[in-house]
Order: C-alpha cells, then sequence, then structure tokens
C-alpha cells in the first residue's frame, strides 16, 4: 500500500484524536443553596421612647436616626444615652428590614451588610454574637434609661451581665465614646436611603 501524503496522514491522525471519548470531565459549578437569615426567625419590637408621631413608622424614625448619628463621630461622642438609643435602632432595624421586604428596597446584599455591621458593634459594647435581637434591644433600652437617669459608671450597675460582657466601667466608656463603626454607618445609610425612595415612589 502507497504511503499516504503527509498533508493528508496529518489530517487522519487529527481526525482520529477528535474521536477519542474525552477523559476528561467538564466542570460544573455548584452554587449552594442560600442560608436565610436568623432574621426571619425573630420578632422584635423597639419600646416606646419616643415622640407619638414616630410610633406609626418605627423603621422610618429608627433608619432616619441611625444614619444621622453614624454619619460622623461626633454626633454620638459624650452622649453614652443617646449611643445606646442608636445602637437599639440598629438592632432592631437588622431583623425588621430582612423580614419586611416590601417596605423597602431590601436584597441580599443588604442582609450581608447587616451580618457585617452587627458582628461590628456588637463586638464594640460587648453584647454576645449569639444573643436573641429583643434581648439586645431590651439590654439597651435600659441602658439608655439608666444614662439618661444617671452619670457614669454606676448607672450602668444593674444591666444584665449575659447580655453587657464588658461589665459596667468598660460598657459605660465604650458608650462614651464609640469609635467610627464602618459597616455599621453603611448599612445605616443604605437603609435610610432607601426607605426614602419607597415613599417617594408609594
Amino acid at each position: 500500500m502507497r504511503p499516504l501524503p503527509p498533508l493528508l496522514a496529518a489530517l487522519v491522525l487529527a481526525g482520529a484524536a477528535l474521536a477519542q471519548p474525552s477523559t476528561t470531565l467538564p466542570e460544573i459549578t455548584v452554587t449552594a443553596p442560600r442560608v436565610l437569615p436568623r432574621a426571619l426567625e425573630e420578632t422584635v419590637e423597639l419600646p416606646t421612647y419616643t415622640n407619638p408621631q414616630s410610633l406609626a413608622l418605627p423603621a422610618r424614625r429608627a433608619a432616619s436616626n441611625t444614619a444621622w448619628a453614624f454619619g460622623l463621630g461626633s454626633h454620638l461622642a459624650g452622649r453614652p444615652a443617646y449611643a445606646a438609643q442608636v445602637l437599639m435602632e440598629m438592632e432592631y432595624l437588622s431583623v425588621e428590614v430582612v423580614k419586611n421586604p416590601s417596605h423597602w428596597e431590601a436584597s441580599g446584599e443588604v442582609d450581608d451588610l447587616f451580618t457585617l455591621a452587627k458582628q461590628e458593634w456588637r463586638a464594640m459594647v460587648g453584647i454576645p454574637e449569639a444573643t436573641p435581637t429583643q434581648l439586645a434591644i431590651d439590654g439597651l433600652y435600659l441602658a439608655m434609661r439608666a444614662l439618661g437617669e444617671r452619670e457614669g459608671p454606676e448607672a450602668l450597675v444593674d444591666l444584665p451581665t449575659g447580655i453587657f460582657s464588658l461589665g459596667p466601667e468598660e460598657t459605660f466608656r465604650r458608650l462614651n465614646a464609640l469609635p467610627y463603626l464602618h459597616n455599621t454607618n453603611v448599612v445605616a445609610v443604605a437603609v435610610s436611603r432607601s426607605l426614602r425612595r419607597g415613599r417617594r415612589g408609594g
């Protein structure tokens, strides 16, 4: 048999190689199902502590207040009772925003931002990460009221140690001089803007 011309032989070999079954499996990307935020399992409410006009729209009031408070550290410096109040409002929003997305443009991104922010502000004032949100709200409300009536760490001696793990002196020191909390500021501003857009749209 006459040998095939070099070019034709090369084409035959190439075709045979293509006809061989591939031993490399195609890459498959598996996306894990999104874990539902723990906030969906919780029910929270804010205590009555402000003027009656805000009671009908507590989330809007809290969002506006926290965005302003955390925007500049000077808004909180030397105001421990107010710091306890806005942290209480952030705790409330961390559940309310996730559970009631029809009122604003909530999204998975906002959920993630709240997760980071909540870790940030709780670590700052010594609230254990596993504390149920309503217990944190109630504890911060007690701190807000106590600091509104008395001055200094002595005002916090009766706070539950299971919620405030740092003790009255260190808790007071941190509430009295909260540093700039980046993640907390970012999510507070994002929620406030979303609520304002929803109000204009509705």
